[in-house]
């Protein structure tokens, strides 16, 4: 009976510890970085769909173009975001557009039911965080203070 007591009392020791290391340490959502993030999607009827996803803080604004030569916007809208998981994120609060933040700088659309979407068509339905370099002032040039001077 020593042995049985002894590994129960090693089990729920374990077990409280395990416990008590979850409820302090939560999973954290992955926090999107601000920025504009740029991709194609696929299209049925079209060459694709340029999407441009702006991001500042829990408001978004989302642009999409058919690229048919159309001029204006095919899809304008903005909102909140809402995290639906630690690393999902729903546009707008009865919307079904789902995004999986891959890394830092790129977001991955998901299903309308916030799933991994399954092709075979070479569109990796990925957006990817744009960068631009600060213009300078005095000259007009995007790079920054590396102007050369001769």
């Amino acid at each position: 009976m020593g042995k049985s007591n002894f590994f129960v009392s090693v089990v729920l020791i374990v077990g409280i510890l395990a416990g008590l290391y979850f409820l302090s340490n939560p999973r954290q959502p992955r926090i999107v970085a601000a920025g504009t993030y740029v991709g194609r999607q696929r299209c049925m009827s079209c060459e694709g769909i340029a999407t441009t996803l702006s991001i500042d803080g829990n408001d978004y604004t989302l642009k999409t173009k058919y690229l048919d030569g159309a001029a204006e916007p095919s899809f304008f809208a903005t909102g909140k975001i809402y995290y639906v998981d630690t690393d999902v994120i729903k546009l707008g609060k009865n919307s079904h557009l789902y995004y999986r933040i891959d890394d830092h700088d790129v977001l991955r659309q998901l299903d309308q039911r916030g799933r991994k979407i399954k092709n075979g068509r070479g569109f990796n339905y990925e957006l990817t965080r744009e960068f631009s370099l600060p213009q300078n002032k005095a000259n007009g040039s995007r790079a920054g203070n590396l102007e050369h001077k001769s």
